[in-house]
């Protein structure tokens, strides 16, 4: 099994509760998958303009399996 992160800022409030409501299925379905969910974050908001480009060493590129999404 492989191990995620998964992180989303939705901006839409109505959006955002819907995700929220259904993190525990959203955990289920990606075990259905083989994958394990080691940090789901879900942030009321746009992601900041400081966080829109994230530079990585290849190293931490390789270390990691982690999905940002904006919604």
């Amino acid at each position: 099994s492989q191990k995620i992160h998964l992180m989303f800022w939705i901006a839409d409030i109505q959006l955002y509760q819907i995700a929220v409501n259904h993190r525990h299925w959203l955990t289920e379905q990606l075990k259905r998958a083989g994958l394990i969910m080691n940090e789901l974050r879900i942030f009321p908001s746009g992601r900041p303009a400081t966080e829109t480009v994230q530079l990585y060493s290849p190293a931490a590129r390789n270390a990691t399996n982690g999905i940002v999404l904006d919604v």
